[in-house]
C-alpha cells in the first residue's frame, strides 16, 4: 500500500528498496553492476512481478529503469 509506494517499491518507477541499495555501498557496487548487466542482455519480453503489474511487453526497459540506481 501506502508504505511501499513511499518507498518506491511499485508503479511506474518501482524499484528495489532504499535501505538493500546501500548494501552494496561502497563494497559491493562492482559485482552488482556486472549482475545487472548479465540481466539486461536477456532482453526480457515478459514479467512477472510479485508485488505490482505484471509487464505482458517491454520488459527489459522496465527492469533497466528499476536496476538504474546501480
Amino acid at each position: 500500500g501506502m508504505l511501499m509506494r513511499l518507498n518506491g517499491l511499485v508503479g511506474d518507477k518501482g524499484s528495489c528498496p532504499r535501505e538493500w541499495r546501500f548494501t552494496f555501498w561502497p563494497f559491493g557496487k562492482e559485482k552488482a553492476r556486472k549482475g545487472r548487466d548479465i540481466i539486461l542482455s536477456w532482453r526480457a519480453e515478459k514479467m512477472i512481478v510479485a508485488h505490482g503489474t505484471c509487464v505482458e511487453g517491454g520488459a527489459a526497459a522496465v527492469i533497466e529503469r528499476a536496476l538504474s540506481w546501480i
